[in-house]
C-alpha cells in the first residue's frame, strides 16, 4: 500500500538549454543544472551543493565542454562510461556503425571517461552505465588508458591500491579511502 502522500509529485520544469541556473533551492541545498549531449533535447547534467560540498551527477553524456567548465572543484563527479566500439561489437554483438554511435556518439567511452576525470581530478570519480554482467577488465583498461588517467593513477596508488586522502572541510583529520574497480 502507498501512502498518497508520499505519492504525490510536483513537478518543476526548466529550461534545459541554459548554463548553470539554479533549479532547487531550500534549506541550504542547491541544485544546479547544465546541459548534457544525448539523443534529442532535453538531458542534462546536474550539481548538487549542500554545506560546501559538491556533488555532480553527469547523466548520459558525451563528454562536452560544460561539464569540464561546472564539474570543477567537485567532491564527487558521477559520469558514465560505456565499452569501446569495438568491444561493443566483439561482446555484445552490436554492428560497427551502431557501436561507434553508442560508445562515442552520445556516450562516453571508457578513455573519454578516464581523461574527464584526469582533468577535473574529483576527489572521488565514479563510473556507471556500462553492461554489468561482470565488470570486464577491458572497460578498466580503457579508462586507463591515457597517460594523463595513468599519470593520476600512479599519484594515488599505495599498496597496490588507488586511494585518495580525504581531508573533512571542518575536520583537520585524514581519512584513507580505498577505491577499487568493484560493481555493486
Amino acid at each position: 500500500m502507498v501512502r498518497s502522500r508520499a505519492s504525490q509529485i510536483t513537478v518543476h520544469e526548466f529550461d534545459y538549454r541554459k548554463e548553470n541556473q539554479v533549479i532547487y533551492d531550500k534549506n541550504g541545498v542547491t541544485i544546479r543544472s547544465f546541459p548534457a549531449i544525448h539523443t534529442g533535447d532535453g538531458p542534462v547534467s546536474l550539481i548538487l551543493e549542500w554545506k560546501g560540498y559538491k556533488i555532480v551527477y553527469g547523466g548520459d553524456t558525451m563528454p562536452n565542454t560544460w561539464m569540464l567548465k561546472y564539474a570543477k572543484n567537485a567532491d564527487i563527479v558521477i559520469h558514465e562510461v560505456m565499452p569501446m566500439p569495438q568491444d561493443m561489437v566483439k561482446f555484445y554483438n552490436q554492428p560497427p556503425q551502431l557501436a561507434i554511435r553508442a560508445s562515442c556518439g552520445f556516450h562516453t567511452c571508457a578513455p573519454a571517461f578516464g581523461k574527464i576525470m584526469a582533468q577535473l581530478k574529483p576527489r572521488l570519480a565514479v563510473a556507471f552505465h556500462w553492461f554489468n554482467e561482470e565488470l570486464p577488465s577491458w572497460l578498466v583498461d580503457g579508462i586507463l588508458e591515457t597517460e594523463d588517467v595513468i599519470k593520476a593513477y600512479y599519484e594515488r596508488q599505495a599498496v597496490g591500491d588507488l586511494y585518495q586522502e580525504q581531508v573533512p572541510k571542518k575536520r583537520k583529520a585524514r581519512t584513507r579511502s580505498v577505491i577499487q574497480f568493484v560493481k555493486w
